[in-house]
């Protein structure tokens, strides 16, 4: 039975290593914090809740900002985050983007599930999802709809070769999360990288924290059949975690991206 307390970490826990568009090397410390805070970022002296209303909507990353400074590349600690149970953390970084790790978030998870979880004295806030809504764009959309519980489902669809059709699904367990869904990396086609680069993105992304996926092989071996499908429900659930609340209701991602999933995000916030 899910507790119905709110929740932090019961250890302070720290991750060192660069970001996976910036290249800086960036030290992050996930720290307790009280009810009601919410997950706070903290950097160069200011506080940037991670929330709908400070999410900015970009495409190959989650970024939220105070007008002042943004942070990029949150989803994998959001995910983490929200996924093993923690409602609210104050995480101090040096740099503007949290370390990337393997490139999934089974490091962040696994530090949480050692650090531990400490019930506070306040009730949970909940997000029900009360009618279907739906966003989308051309063949890409996201949709929320009501359900006792919290179940996210992905699907994907590549021309690729290496890639083709996948889908995944996440029924909302810690254990199931660190087992099924966190090891499963980020990944990129080769002849996007030095694109990427060019605009000044996947500055950091190597074969040690990315699976690049070329036009007969990969990088690395594959950790599941479908690693892509399940990261993009990893990043999702990233993003759906900017609601600020503990989610009722089931999610669906289509071809989704991080700008599209952050929009049904504002809007499903927008609506209670």
């Amino acid at each position: 039975m899910q507790s119905q307390r709110q929740t932090t970490i019961a250890n302070p826990i720290d991750f060192d290593g660069v970001g996976l568009h910036t290249g800086a090397v960036c030290s992050l410390r996930i720290l307790p914090s009280g009810p009601g805070q919410g997950v706070v970022f903290a950097h160069r002296g200011r506080r940037i809740r991670a929330g709908a209303e400070s999410a900015v909507q970009a495409a190959r990353n989650t970024v939220v900002s105070d007008g002042f400074i943004s942070l990029h590349t949150i989803e994998h600690v959001m995910s983490a985050l929200y996924c093993m149970g923690i409602d609210n953390a104050e995480i101090e970084m040096s740099a503007e983007e949290p370390p990337a790790l393997d490139g999934g978030a089974e490091p962040y998870a696994a530090g949480i599930r050692r650090a531990g979880l400490m019930e506070l004295g306040a009730a949970r806030e909940y997000l029900t999802i009360a009618k279907k809504t739906t966003v989308e764009i051309g063949r890409s959309r996201v949709t929320a709809e009501p359900f006792d519980g919290f179940v996210v489902e992905y699907e994907m669809e590549y021309e690729h070769p290496m890639i083709g059709r996948q889908s995944a699904r996440f029924e909302g367990g810690a254990d199931e999360y660190l087992r099924e869904i966190a090891p499963a990396r980020t990944f990129g086609l080769s002849e996007e990288v030095e694109a990427l680069r060019a605009a000044g993105l996947a500055l950091g992304g190597s074969e040690l924290n990315a699976i690049v996926v070329y036009p007969d092989s990969y990088s690395s071996p594959l950790r599941f059949d479908n690693e892509f499908a399940r990261h993009k429900l990893l990043d999702l659930t990233g993003d759906l975690a900017l609601a600020g609340r503990r989610l009722r209701g089931r999610f669906k991602g289509e071809r989704s991206g991080h700008a599209l999933n952050v929009e049904l995000v504002k809007l499903l916030c927008a609506e209670k």
